[in-house]
Parts: structure tokens; sequence; C-alpha cells
């Protein structure tokens, strides 16, 4: 999961930046106005706590992601880290584009645009991931025999405790 390369800063760098743009708008829409993930940070643990423990699965590689885990305890993900290395081109900042980097900023992304379709009252989540399974708390999905989502249908993540 370390390995690194041009291509992968390059996905790493617009999944983030996506982030921030779908981030400012969860937080617009909810009456914030943030300037930066520290500001997201601090509206979506608010609006959208569960987001915080929402787990992502990429059952094809046995893989699990926890992207915003580290608002737990509010401090930033690694891979925002990574992203801001790589945005501003520090020495060395190519390495911070792993590939563990990029599944969890990808993840991320798929969860905070499931959480805008919640706010914006959206139903369905097309195109359709084939890779990324979000929790079912936060979709439902409608599967193909062979394990394809056919699709993504929002359901609102539980309050934790509820």
């Amino acid at each position: 999961m370390s390995t690194y390369s041009i291509e992968l800063s390059r996905l790493l760098l617009a999944s983030c930046s996506q982030i921030e743009i779908v981030g400012k708008t969860i937080s617009s829409i909810v009456g914030k106005k943030v300037e930066n993930i520290r500001g997201i940070m601090m509206t979506l643990t608010k609006s959208d706590p569960s987001l915080i423990h929402a787990k992502v699965t990429i059952p094809r590689y046995s893989l699990e992601s926890e992207p915003w885990k580290a608002w737990a305890n509010t401090k930033t993900p690694v891979w925002w880290k990574a992203y801001n290395s790589t945005k501003h081109d520090e020495e060395n900042a190519l390495k911070k584009a792993t590939l563990r980097n990029c599944i969890d900023a990808i993840a991320a992304l798929l969860l905070i645009t499931l959480v805008l379709g919640h706010h914006r009252r959206i139903d369905a989540f097309k195109p359709n991931t084939s890779l990324f399974y979000p929790p079912e708390d936060f979709a439902s999905l409608d599967m193909m025999p062979d394990g394809g989502i056919t699709d993504i249908k929002y359901g609102r993540p539980k309050k934790p405790g509820a």
C-alpha cells in the first residue's frame, strides 16, 4: 500500500480537491461558511457525526477504509496531509501520494458525496460504484447476481447512540 506514482498523485489531488468543494457545499447548506478542512471538520462532525466512524469496504480486494476516523480525535486525516504536501509540492511529496492515501481519499469522497445527497434530498447516486461499497446505514445497494451494484439509494446515516 506504500506504492506511489505520478498517477496516484494526480488521483489524490483530484479526489481531495473535490472533497474540499463538497465539504464547503455541505457547510453552506447547514448555514456555515468555512475556509478549510478544519472548518469542514467542525461543521460535519456536528451535522453528520456518523461520518467519523463510517467504513467503506472494497470486497474485491478485502480492503476497508475509515477515512474520517482521525476526526474522532479532531486530527487531520493522514491522506489529507499527503494531499497538502502534494498540492504545495513539498520535497519528497510524491512519496506521500501512496495507494493507501488514494484509497482513503476516494473512500472519503464517496462518503462525503453521500452526505451531500442527504442534505440535498437526492435519492440516488449515479454513476454507480462497483469497487467501493458504502456502509449500509449510509446507502442501500441494489445488487446484481454477480455482486455488481445497479443502484445506490441514500439512507440517512444513524446518529451515534440511536
